[in-house]
């Protein structure tokens, strides 16, 4: 004897992408047809236009794109046969994911010793950020990412040496040079856009020279250090 379906579980989602994602769910019967309803944001989800699938199998999927400007999807799934359709599965949401808005250089403070660099990230895209990557300006302008000991994802700061950005390293910059810094952060969709060039632009500082060995002359009472 033929009866309305069971509902079905709720369905699940994975490889979700900035394009899009697919929507996976379990039939109780071969026999049964199963009709996925998704709606973008605020709207009311929709039955969706899905080819005919001759398969004994319990297991089904579908490939769902993003709509431009949407934010989030939810889908539910439902059974049917030629007694009447199950009530409707919970719902999945899906929340789309972009990459991160291009993070914002706050904060220069040059010292003879060292250049300080502050960003600020204003949107990760729905999706964890799990790199930054920092680049600085060599003095023929051309970008060199940054691998020192900064850029680890949770910090906002970096303290570079301005030896390290001096005229015998790969920057070559000397005293007066302009030093330019730019950042970027990374999450499962890609890289952002760097935080804007020309934002707080200092100038190359560098540290006293290296005095000559003193000398001494000892007097009777006193010792006298010359230099």
């Amino acid at each position: 004897m033929l009866d309305i379906p069971r509902a079905l579980s709720k369905p699940t989602s994975y490889g979700k992408d900035s394009t899009g994602f697919t929507l996976a769910w379990n039939r109780l019967a071969v026999d049964d047809e199963v009709q996925v309803f998704c709606g973008s944001d605020a709207d009311t989800p929709h039955k969706l236009d899905i080819n005919s699938w001759s398969t004994t199998q319990l297991s089904q999927s579908k490939r769902i794109n993003f709509e431009a400007g949407a934010r989030k999807y939810s889908c539910f799934v439902l059974a049917c046969n030629d007694c009447g359709c199950s009530m409707a599965s919970e719902t999945e949401v899906v929340t789309l994911t972009d990459v991160p808005v291009a993070p914002q250089v706050v904060v220069f403070n040059p010292s003879a010793c060292a250049v300080q660099i502050n960003w600020q990230l204003f949107g990760n895209g729905g999706s964890p950020i799990d790199q930054i990557a920092i680049e600085i300006a060599e003095r023929n302008w051309e970008w060199t990412e940054w691998t020192g000991r900064c850029g680890n994802v949770g910090a906002n700061s970096c303290q570079i040496n301005m030896d390290d950005l001096g005229l015998y390293s790969q920057w070559g910059l000397t005293s007066g040079d302009r030093i330019q810094i730019r950042v970027r952060a990374h999450n499962e969709n890609g890289w952002s856009d760097y935080s804007a060039d020309h934002t707080g632009i200092v100038r190359m500082l560098t540290a006293p020279e290296t005095m000559d060995t003193p000398q001494s002359e000892i007097e009777e009472s006193m010792i006298n250090i010359y230099w």
